[in-house]
């Protein structure tokens, strides 16, 4: 069947000028001034200004070695750091029945002030929830505390714990192995656990629950940064906006911690330095702004979610880590289209039981606002089908497939006329850059679609044709807002007029009559960067993607690396940030924090891909003016042999 397949695409006449005609145009490009400009040879940057910069300037041997040296000292010397280091070593050792005590004490406790409390209350048909989640924290730690084993082993033992904490957060299991002596008394468990207890009284008992696998979580977080990487992947469609920069926060904490002390490096390309440079126009935009105090928040907010730029390109540094930050992408994507099916489709059904109404309502959360739902979709539905086409002819090929049909169902409901010309445009790029043979298919595409119209009722073909229509409230109101806008833009084009919706809130309605409470943007990505911090932004963002650009292009070319799969994710990337930069054409699509971490994030493990396909397939060292590595063991034996040189003396 396949060599059929073959034969009739190699014997048909118009296939075969279409293959043809895409040679004759790749060869055209690679020999074009633009072809070698975007597509030369891929280089680490360090032969290049950056480089020669850093080494005739000795920055390694009087900066970065010197001040590394001074903080691994300071980290070595330090008493609370060590003892606080052993303590958390030893938990691993701790039986897991003193955690069964532990669990006990707190339900124990719970149960028993909620009963005193409340009995009135709760006997007039008051809520039991915290009652019950007493009793059953009781029952469980009951149970708990009957078992002889260390928290090692069942870890270890347990396929659901091994799989979370080997598998999806790249822990290794040697850290948490233990020494293999058995540790732990009941009596300090039995107090700990009516202290949280006692906790408790002042939050919510859930939440005080909650906070037991949130430290061990943060724990973990210091101790392999990347791990907080994907724990960022896996939460940014879920969580809150001051949550979610919290969690940004600490992970890019740990990872500077981890700097410090000379355990991780730190990347200096061109496109660090210009995303830097960016970082560096929007706290400025904050802080000379119209509304000084909300710009200042709104700019620390998108700081702090471009954070997940340098998240994955200073801790995403093998194959490994690259994958599992993929697969969190994809699963966290895949929660977030069932949670979109289940708001286009069941969410109706459920408005009588007022449980269900407001679970619906809180799963659906996250694609509350249609149009956002449909800048998250385009940036990431390229990596999802990558993911089904990988693994086409298994079960989870299946249900990838399912979940990209079920997308393509929720982009469609939501109405978005840019999400859907986006979607188009970055599917086109990801085949272009798969198969330079899809131009046939691409070709026969675009000749099939209006053949298709002539078979469509005419109240479909009616519907459709007003939806894209051009007029209309929606048009007239981007008439009238642009209009506006453009008039702004020739009074603040040097500098702006600050970030934040409440800067442009205040100062536009000087320029227009046009209602702007509902949406307080310039509905386009490139005039609102100007708007907000001047044209010197627009600029540096257009460096951003030119620099990404150059880099993608150059190591897509060269066809570095034997990992098909890198290079497949990295077209993925790159053709999910070209839909989302054409969807800007018509929305600010970093209006919300979702996107605007997720773009930064996908922008980020793009340059990784290449980056990790380079450094592994290549066999290029690391740039020697970038490291931070520090033998930590010479340096202490290098500093107990001048000790003993000392007392001699």
């Amino acid at each position: 069947m396949k060599d059929g397949k073959r034969s009739f695409a190699k014997n048909s006449m118009i296939i075969g000028a279409l293959s043809r005609f895409s040679d004759f145009l790749r060869n055209r490009f690679d020999e074009s001034f633009f072809g070698w400009l975007l597509c030369g040879n891929y280089r680490h940057e360090e032969n290049g200004i950056i480089g020669l910069a850093g080494e005739k300037l000795k920055i390694r041997q009087r900066i970065t070695v010197p001040f590394k040296r001074f903080n691994a000292r300071a980290f070595e010397n330090s008493l609370i750091l060590r003892k606080t280091g052993e303590m958390f070593r030893k938990i691993p050792d701790v039986q897991f029945k003193y955690a069964g005590i532990f669990v006990f004490a707190f339900g124990l406790y719970t149960a028993i002030s909620c009963l005193i409390k409340n009995f009135g209350a709760a006997i007039a048909g008051q809520s039991f929830y915290t009652l019950y989640l007493g009793v059953i924290c009781a029952a469980i730690g009951g149970i708990i505390s009957t078992s002889q084993k260390r928290l090692s082993e069942t870890v270890a033992g347990s396929r659901i714990l091994s799989f979370l904490i080997f598998r999806v957060l790249g822990i290794k299991p040697a850290a948490v192995s233990g020494t293999g002596k058995s540790r732990g008394r009941g009596d300090v468990s039995f107090v700990s656990g009516i202290v949280l207890g006692l906790i408790s009284e002042i939050t919510s008992p859930f939440a005080a629950l909650l906070a037991i696998p949130v430290s061990a979580l943060a724990f973990a977080v210091l101790a392999v940064p990347e791990c907080g990487a994907v724990c960022v992947i896996l939460a940014f469609p879920f969580l809150g906006m001051r949550q979610l920069a919290l969690l940004c926060a600490f992970v890019t904490a740990a990872w500077l911690l981890k700097l410090m002390r000379g355990k991780r490096t730190v990347s200096t390309s061109s496109l660090d330095i210009a995303v830097l440079a960016f970082a560096a126009v929007m706290l400025a935009g904050g802080l000379v702004s119209v509304t000084r105090e909300e710009s200042m928040r709104y700019a620390l907010y998108f700081i702090c979610f471009m954070s997940g730029y340098f998240m994955a390109v200073n801790l995403i540094r093998t194959s490994e880590w690259f994958y599992r930050c993929i697969s969190a992408l994809v699963f966290s994507f895949s929660l977030t289209v069932i949670a979109g099916t289940v708001s286009a489709v069941a969410s109706p059904g459920l408005a009588g039981i007022p449980f269900l109404q407001t679970a619906a309502q809180k799963l659906t959360g996250i694609v509350s606002v249609p149009s956002e739902f449909a800048q998250l979709t385009v940036l990431i539905l390229p990596f999802l089908l990558v993911c089904a086409s990988g693994y086409r002819k298994t079960d989870a090929g299946l249900g990838l497939s399912l979940l990209s049909v079920l997308s393509v169902f929720c982009l469609f409901f939501t109405r978005s006329r840019g999400g859907w010309g986006s979607a188009v445009i970055g599917l086109v790029v990801l085949l272009l850059l798969v198969s330079r043979r899809s131009v046939g298919f691409i070709a026969a595409a675009a000749v099939i679609c209006p053949i298709v119209r002539v078979f469509l009722p005419p109240p479909v073909t009616a519907g459709i044709s007003e939806f894209l229509s051009v007029s209309g409230e929606s048009a007239a109101y981007r008439t009238g807002l642009w209009n506006g806008v453009d008039r702004l833009i020739t009074q603040c084009f040097a500098g702006g007029i600050g970030v934040g919706e409440t800067a442009f809130e205040k100062v536009f309605p000087l320029f227009s009559q046009t209602d702007i409470s509902a949406n307080p943007t310039t509905k386009n990505l490139y005039t609102q960067i100007t708007v907000s911090v001047g044209v010197s932004g627009l600029i540096v963002f257009a460096a951003i993607l030119l620099i990404f650009l150059r880099h993608f292009c150059s190591f897509y070319s060269a066809g570095h690396g034997d990992d098909r799969r890198m290079r497949l994710f990295s077209a993925a990337g790159f053709s999910g940030i070209c839909a989302i930069l054409v969807f800007g054409f018509t929305e600010y699509v970093l209006a919300d924090y979702r996107v605007l971490l997720a773009f930064w994030l996908v922008i980020g493990l793009t340059s990784s891909a290449v980056r990790v396909s380079v450094r592994e397939h290549i066999h290029v060292p690391e740039p020697e003016g970038i490291s931070l590595d520090i033998d930590l063991k010479k340096l202490r034996r290098a500093r107990n042999a001048t000790k003993k040189d000392t007392d001699k003396s």
